[in-house]
């Protein structure tokens, strides 16, 4: 992709990102430890708020799904240093539905003297103009999200230097009933007392923590089951791990966190980070483009304020597909892999503040509306703090606004063109894919493909090849059909060797298939043993497929010719020696890179030139029958 005024990341990688914590915790702490005595000292030290009918509009602040609302806690967890973070959903004995939920970290904990100001809305330590190295710089996240799903909240917190946990709570019902009142009648958060937690929570704690001597636990039970997103614990686990792969997946190299017994795992909803889950689902792969980093001026363009990294991934049209479908001509007849709820939720624009996501931005994009295609379109913005600004985070840390001037940041730098570029590359790409598709179609899914059938007949004329290469092909078939059993056993459910006889079966009247995947970067075709079958992939992702094979003007004819060619090619691989087929696949590398850098310089021609003297040479043709004739 081409961009404007801005810096291209050559190597393709992302600056390193690590948690927001405190350059020194024991400062953190003595901040805490300031701000309680400052409180305390003008009189304001128990006050929760107002009226209890703030308390009550809290609990309607609007939180996206549970996730979201947890979320809060997990980054005050990871702002106070925490390596690991635990999320408890607890049940009744043999029931299924949750009844408490508790989150514990081992970051540094809270002095006691501010563990009863860490409940009051708008307590917090830190400036919120000043501090801009984490997450959170209002002080409502904790309290507003526990009670958004529950009616009772206890914290428990310890330090390194303090002897015991020490523990402070809200309970909705007795603030209801008249309690958390002092003589005035205003509400007040309670003295904090050494903890005795819940048993259940420490069972669990004992289970996911080696030792925890010093952290946050935070407890929420009395819950409303119609303010949770799932209220049966499984479905809520579940839910859970996916929303905090992804949020914090930038997070999860060096911070640990769970839920139950399942450590999260981190997914890139671009699906270009190697290792991250989703990934590798199936042979299709994302496609990373060239990421942009943005150098943001302050309002008066005198010096650089902040800077915003951009990332965009190309995804195939069989991209959210589940294997046994990536060749259905309709893709509303396809069944749907674990990779399209994941671009469905990030169809748009999605914002992150220093590596942590925080929205996607759909609807109030000025530029254009997103479509369904667009899913495969994978486009992501990471601001730094300092811009906040320019985002327009809400207090709950859900939404991004951005401004005028951001926008218009974003499009001279190109990342409104680099969008409508991969949105024009998938229409041609869609357009190919349905072509092919169709010929298939015509052919029959459960017939021989014309260059198939060629190559089956072809072969008796073929030289046998050496007995020890027989052996060696024999054996690299066996151990490539034994493995793609096992791999599609485990995605359907079905015993291995019934998969196993299915694949041999299929060999015994087809010992040639032509199969399609996307490798971005890869060779532009390979070829595989499986047992008596040999299998020709063509890649997708590159020029010889798009350019060549699969384009507008190449006839059915010169397709299945090609696939001729390559079949050819690839059974003189497998029939030959070690040394020989170490050259193919060396050169295979070389002849891809030759072929995409030909075929680009290709593409650039448009036939206009032959066309015009195709007519030329036309006309005197004509003209020269007409005088014949005379």
């Amino acid at each position: 992709m081409k961009y404007k005024n801005s810096k291209e990341n050559k190597a393709h990688k992302a600056p390193a990102l690590t948690p927001p914590k405190p350059a020194n915790y024991k400062g953190d702490l003595d901040r805490m430890r300031q701000k309680a005595a400052e409180l305390s000292g003008s009189g304001d030290s128990t006050g929760l708020v107002m009226a209890d009918a703030l308390i009550r509009g809290m609990r309607d602040i609007g939180y996206k799904n549970t996730a979201f609302a947890l979320f809060e806690l997990v980054d005050n967890a990871i702002q106070a240093g925490a390596q690991k973070v635990s999320i408890e959903l607890a049940s009744m004995k043999g029931g299924q539905e949750v009844t408490d939920i508790a989150v514990a970290d081992d970051g540094h904990g809270m002095p006691r003297e501010w563990l009863r100001y860490s409940i009051r809305w708008g307590g917090t330590h830190r400036d919120r103009l000043e501090d801009r190295t984490g997450f959170g710089r209002y002080g409502y996240g904790m309290k507003s999200s526990c009670i958004s799903y529950g009616r009772s909240l206890q914290v428990f917190s310890k330090t390194e230097d303090a002897n015991d946990w020490s523990e402070t709570y809200l309970d909705l019902d007795q603030i209801a009933a008249g309690g958390f009142r002092d003589t005035k009648g205003n509400l007040v958060a309670p003295e904090p007392q050494t903890g005795k937690m819940p048993e259940w929570v420490l069972k669990t704690i004992h289970a996911r923590f080696e030792s925890l001597d010093h952290g946050t636990v935070v407890v929420v039970s009395k819950i409303d089951l119609d303010r949770l997103t799932y209220g049966k614990v499984q479905k809520l686990k579940d839910f859970l791990l996916q929303q905090l792969g992804i949020t914090y997946r930038n997070f999860l190299r060096t911070v640990d966190i769970y839920v139950g017994d399942t450590k999260v795992d981190p997914i890139d909803p671009l699906f270009i980070t190697k290792g991250f889950k989703f990934c590798d689902e199936d042979d299709d792969r994302a496609e990373a483009l060239p990421p942009l980093v943005l150098d943001v001026k302050t309002a008066d363009k005198k010096e650089i304020a902040g800077q915003v990294l951009a990332r965009f991934s190309y995804m195939p049209p069989t991209f959210r597909r589940v294997p046994e479908d990536k060749q259905k001509p309709d893709a509303r007849g396809a069944k749907q892999n674990a990779r399209f709820k994941v671009r469905k939720e990030h169809n748009g624009i999605i914002v992150l503040r220093a590596g942590r996501q925080i929205d996607v931005v759909t609807a109030k994009c000025p530029w254009f509306g997103f479509q369904n295609n667009d899913r495969y379109i994978g486009v992501e913005v990471d601001f730094d703090p300092v811009l906040d600004e320019e985002f327009h985070i809400t207090t709950s840390k859900q939404q991004v606004v951005l401004s005028d001037r951001m926008w218009d940041i974003l499009e001279v730098n190109g990342v409104k063109d680099a969008i409508n570029e991969l949105r024009a590359r998938w229409s041609k790409d869609n357009k190919t894919f349905s072509k092919t598709v169709e010929d298939d179609r015509k052919v029959g899914a459960d017939k021989l493909r014309p260059s198939e059938e060629a190559m089956k007949l072809a072969e008796k004329y073929c030289p046998a090849p050496a007995e020890t290469v027989t052996q060696q092909q024999v054996k690299a078939g066996e151990k490539n059909l034994q493995d793609e059993a096992k791999k599609t056993a485990k995605e359907t459910g079905i015993p291995v060797e019934t998969v196993k006889k299915q694949y041999e079966l299929e060999a015994q009247g087809r010992p040639y298939k032509v199969v399609f995947d996307d490798v971005p970067g890869g060779v532009f075709y390979r070829i595989q043993q499986f047992g008596g079958q040999k299998r020709l992939f063509i890649n997708r992702a590159h020029r010889f497929y798009t350019e060549l094979y699969a384009h507008e003007y190449t006839s059915s004819h010169a397709r299945y010719g090609l696939e001729a060619l390559l079949f050819v090619l690839g059974t003189g691989e497998l029939t030959s020696k070690k040394e020989i087929q170490l050259f193919y696949q060396t050169e295979s590398g070389r002849w891809s890179s030759m072929l995409h850098a030909a075929l680009s310089r290709l593409s650039e021609w448009d036939g206009a030139e032959d066309a015009e003297q195709a007519g030329q040479d036309l006309t005197e043709a004509v003209a020269g029958a007409a005088a014949a004739h005379a």
